[in-house]
């Protein structure tokens, strides 16, 4: 599995990969799933090379026994694609610099090599024939896309007076100049605050944030949607909004459940869910995570716990496991991870200690 660790990932890199591919297709080993689940988790970026990886080997079947003959493939590339149309030339020089790169990687297993020019041409003669087929029709939508890191967050004002907080280690996608659009659409994996301005007296106009699970509709509110593992949580500050469950049980996608979410409201659901049980908690500790100050309201430590590895990607490791259900209430520096965890070893009464990407809390 050394493709994990390797400098350069390439969405070919990793189709190269058998206990890759196997792990998409949701075939391989516990111990193989546990490595690339972890992966996955490193970077957004991950998230991205896994999605466009998927979609790949969507429309590429590879040879399982025998790889094709790549001198006559590559021959027949360069043959479509010896017009003088800018995209042919361009893939063109590609593909002569793949030739080039496959002749000093003959150590190589030609399995892996064949996988790696299937996907070049898949992209190139995908380009390569809608190319012209483009060309008067309308300009196809272009997408901003925010990602963060562990222990980064970004702040995205709109024009129309929205403001979205990502938290670390996420990835919001939307339309460009989504703002002049009637309906506002987002993308969301990770976590993130939206404090929308007011949008009613707008008829018709909309604002919905979707994750694998569901979409969260709101006309102006302030809410946080979280989304990290199995389900999504949705906890409203102000306002209210209406979540929609996607249906795993149609042929295509389709709304499911429906409920509306008020003040003090949290939802925990999953893709497919019938019956919405809406909490009321207390908001603090869910909402307030952008700021200097975290505010906790009998909230356990072991929830805490989770927030930092989410947030920072690091592994904290409790000594006295009944600390985990102690719950703290008040507010506690939130700056950076060592002025926090500082604070909450304060509280707890017990020493921290960071060791390398491992806090650990007691002796």
């Amino acid at each position: 599995m050394e493709n994990m660790n390797a400098k350069k990932q390439t969405v070919a890199w990793l189709l190269s990969d058998e206990s890759f591919r196997a792990w998409l297709a949701g075939k391989a080993s516990a111990e193989a799933s546990s490595q690339w689940n972890d992966w996955l988790r490193q970077s957004p970026d991950h998230r991205l090379l896994r999605d466009e990886a998927k979609d790949l080997l969507g429309r590429v079947r590879f040879p399982a026994l025998e790889a094709p003959n790549l001198d006559w493939q590559w021959e027949k590339l360069r043959r479509q694609l010896s017009t003088k149309t800018p995209t042919a030339s361009i893939f063109a020089s590609l593909v002569a610099a793949f030739a080039d790169w496959q002749g000093r990687r003959r150590q190589w297993p030609r399995y892996a090599l064949a996988m790696a020019a299937a996907v070049l041409m898949v992209v190139a003669a995908q380009y390569f024939h809608v190319f012209d087929r483009l060309k008067g029709a309308p300009e196809p939508i272009a997408f901003q896309t925010v990602s963060t890191q562990f222990g980064q967050r970004s702040t995205i004002d709109l024009p129309e007076g929205t403001r979205i907080i990502l938290n670390a280690n996420s990835i919001l996608r939307f339309p460009d100049r989504a703002w002049e659009n009637p309906e506002l659409r987002f993308e969301l994996e990770g976590e993130a605050y939206f404090e929308v301005s007011s949008r009613k007296e707008k008829p018709g106009h909309g604002f919905t944030v979707h994750t694998t699970d569901g979409a969260v509709r709101v006309t102006g509110t302030r809410f946080v949607v979280h989304e990290r593992g199995p389900g999504t949580r949705v906890v409203v500050e102000e306002g209210e909004v209406e979540i929609t469950v996607a249906d795993t049980t149609a042929a295509r996608p389709v709304p499911g459940a429906k409920v509306f979410l008020k003040p003090g409201n949290l939802l925990q659901f999953q893709k497919g869910d019938r019956h919405l049980s809406p909490q009321l908690v207390h908001v603090g500790p869910y909402i307030t995570w952008w700021r200097d100050r975290l505010i906790l309201e009998d909230t356990p430590f072991g929830q805490i716990v989770k927030r930092l590895e989410e947030t920072y990607g690091i592994e904290v490791d409790v000594k006295d496991k009944v600390l985990l259900q102690q719950t703290l209430s008040g507010a506690i520096e939130n700056r950076n991870l060592d002025v926090t965890t500082e604070a909450l070893a304060k509280v707890l009464r017990v020493s921290v200690r960071r060791k390398g990407q491992v806090v650990i809390f007691g002796r």
